[in-house]
């Protein structure tokens, strides 16, 4: 009686560390989308403006040394500033991506950042699901591409 006892009390002991261990392994993926998120979701707020800012003096440095003569500051600049943290997220991870003629969403996130990015001209949506970089896109993305 005494070994089954054991056994028994064994198994109490040992079944939730596995069961923890099962539902990591078997949810291993989603538990690593969901920290990505995580982690872009970090970069917002301060450290995210922080990375707009640096990009857009990038930007203006970069176009002043092409234009030595205006000392405005560019339009491009003043939109990397302005645009959405999530559109801006968007948009530098397509500066690390080979550049495309046309865009398509595959989530919804994604066709939000696009819609966001063709309001302040950095896109034109060419239909419901198409995007294209506009000149002001392709300026911005060959500047976040240096970042």
């Amino acid at each position: 009686m005494e070994i089954p006892t054991l056994v028994l009390e064994y198994i109490k002991t040992l079944i939730w560390p596995l069961l923890i261990l099962f539902a990591l392994v078997y949810f291993k993926g989603t538990i690593e989308s969901l920290l990505e998120k995580l982690v872009e979701i970090n970069v917002g707020g301060e450290k995210g403006f922080a990375l707009k800012l640096r990009a857009a003096q990038k930007i203006a440095h970069d176009l002043s040394s092409i234009e030595a003569e205006t000392p405005l500051v560019p339009e491009e600049s003043n939109i990397i500033l302005s645009l959405p943290d999530e559109a801006f997220l968007y948009l530098s991870s397509l500066a690390k991506k080979p550049v495309k003629s046309i865009y398509y969403p595959a989530s919804g996130g994604e066709l939000r950042s696009l819609h966001a990015l063709a309001d302040y001209g950095v896109m034109k949506q060419k239909s419901m699901s198409e995007f294209e970089l506009t000149e002001i896109g392709q300026t911005l993305v060959s500047s976040l591409e240096k970042l």
